[in-house]
């Protein structure tokens, strides 16, 4: 597995803060028999013989279960994992966002095209980072966004040659540098603003922690 410091290596550097701050009724009929019309005496019916009760035949046990999903829950595939989703979702994505020590910036604010926002201020070698943790509402609401900042668009490719994540990187003004990492098929960010390159690159190796596109959903039992 390709550790959180190649992974942004490849990146070309870590990353920076986005300028965003968004029953049917179940009626169950009951069956009854229609009433005799007046005059008409009702026919008895026939006896019905009683049938034997038949046990009903043994299910078969299904597969057991080889991955731990997200969530905490069991699954036999990882396909029948659920996507991860909501704040513990974003953690289990970004497994160095702590809640505890982050702001929710959606608690204040709206934006239409994100679900989750946690910015993070982070010391690091005496100057403070910000790290924004971000879930979309589509992966394409987040690549068209950091693409409208930056075209130095960066794709970071698996084994067979297709691209998993995309980074960016960009000036914010006032003396701050930025830069964004994105997954190309979940709607999942990380991002950071930092005073100068050589301090946002080094947020990128030694505080982010992402999971593989493979283990977003779950990982194998026993890991």
């Amino acid at each position: 597995m390709t550790g959180p410091r190649r992974q942004w290596r490849h990146a070309g550097a870590a990353f920076g803060l986005v300028a965003l701050a968004t029953a049917v009724l179940a009626g169950t009929e009951l069956a009854r028999n229609d009433p005799p019309s007046a005059g008409s005496a009702a026919t008895p019916s026939a006896p019905t013989a009683s049938v034997p009760s038949s046990t009903p035949p043994a299910t078969e046990p299904g597969p057991a279960p080889a991955f731990r999903c997200w969530n905490g829950s069991e699954a036999a595939a990882l396909a029948d994992c659920p996507e991860p989703t909501g704040a513990a979702g974003l953690a289990w994505v970004f497994p160095s966002l702590d809640l505890d020590r982050c702001t929710d910036l959606l608690a204040t604010e709206s934006a239409p095209q994100l679900r989750q926002l946690y910015e993070c201020r982070v010391p690091l070698d005496g100057r403070h980072v910000s790290i924004a943790y971000a879930e979309w509402r589509s992966s394409a609401d987040a690549i068209d966004y950091y693409d409208a900042q930056s075209a130095r668009r960066v794709s970071i490719r698996g084994a067979a040659g297709r691209p998993l994540r995309f980074g960016w990187l960009y000036d914010t003004g006032a003396g701050e540098v930025s830069g964004a990492l994105a997954y190309t098929d979940a709607p999942f960010s990380v991002l950071v603003r930092a005073p100068d390159a050589a301090t946002r690159s080094a947020a990128g190796h030694d505080v982010i922690r992402l999971r593989p596109t493979s283990e977003l959903r779950g990982v194998p039992l026993g890991r």
